[in-house]
């Protein structure tokens, strides 16, 4: 189910039919949500979690995967197979620029544009 809201986004309902934590093709280690909205699917995430190198990056990719477990309510990524989300996006079939419990599992927002980003003090 599509619903158009006033916050801008398109949600979606969809089902988390896999996830994806490790080092990807290019050597980076990544995170991704795949989900099933019953007859599509679509990847959130496939972000990098930063260059071991780099201890910016590093902090970045801890908070984030640690931001994403929380949200999704689970102590290990591949617990939240099953879990039902609406994804946000901001035009049809475009990316997925955030994800959003159901109203009767919260409903807190989880958006790239505050994904892994310290929080004001």
């Amino acid at each position: 189910m599509t619903t158009t809201r006033d916050d801008g986004f398109i949600a979606e309902t969809g089902r988390i039919e896999n996830t994806f934590l490790g080092i990807e093709d290019h050597g980076l280690l990544t995170v991704c949500v795949m989900f099933n909205f019953g007859g599509s699917g679509q990847g959130f995430g496939h972000f990098s979690l930063g260059n071991p190198d780099i201890e910016e990056d590093c902090r970045w990719g801890i908070r984030a995967l640690y931001e994403l477990l929380t949200f999704l309510g689970v102590d290990q990524l591949h617990e939240a197979k099953g879990k039902i989300l609406n994804v946000l996006r901001k035009e049809p079939y475009g990316n997925i620029e955030g994800l959003e419990r159901l109203p009767f599992d919260g409903g807190a927002k989880l958006t790239r544009e505050t994904w892994g980003k310290p929080k004001e003090k």
